[in-house]
């Protein structure tokens, strides 16, 4: 989203790689970064967590980063898709680590206790609604007019304040 961060990664890289004349994939994963996707990532934790500050601040950073109110709404829905995917298997018998073990691809490491936390927030028919709210959000956002970063904020808070209730069924 912005040269400047991709020529200082690019730098990074290349200082990384030292004298070597080829380049993996492995090597650019290992010391680049890619701060819209790790801004998102937060701002899905956040909204499935039900933290409602930590919401504003991700949301704003996911933004400056220059990530579009459709990209947050699409991101989150996945997010919510996955945890909804291990409710369910958890419904058929499955416990929440088996449930997150079959996931693929697998849940990143450092976001799996955040991960864990919102199989024990959320229920199936409400993970449904949100994924419904995000659907209608993106609609909106692309055929009303309204502008989109309030369209975005106000489905995420919403959702947002769902995680925060107690879960029931």
């Amino acid at each position: 989203a912005d040269r400047g961060i991709t020529r200082r990664e690019i730098e990074k890289l290349a200082l990384y790689m030292g004298e070597a004349e080829r380049v993996t994939l492995e090597d650019a994963m290992a010391c680049v970064g890619d701060s819209g996707a790790a801004s998102l990532e937060e701002l899905s934790q956040r909204v499935a967590a039900g933290d409602l500050e930590g919401l504003e601040r991700a949301m704003r950073r996911a933004l400056g980063e220059g990530v579009s109110e459709i990209g947050i709404l699409r991101a989150v829905a996945g997010s919510l898709r996955r945890i909804h995917l291990a409710v369910g298997l958890m419904g058929s018998g499955m416990t929440a680590d088996q449930a997150m073990a079959s996931l693929r691809p697998p849940i990143f490491f450092k976001a799996k206790y955040s991960f864990q936390a919102a199989l024990g927030q959320w229920s199936g028919p409400r993970l449904s609604r949100a994924l419904e709210l995000l659907t209608e959000a993106e609609l909106d956002c692309k055929t009303t007019g309204m502008p989109a970063a309030a369209v975005c904020g106000r489905a995420l808070m919403r959702i947002t304040q769902a995680a925060r209730r107690p879960r029931r069924g």
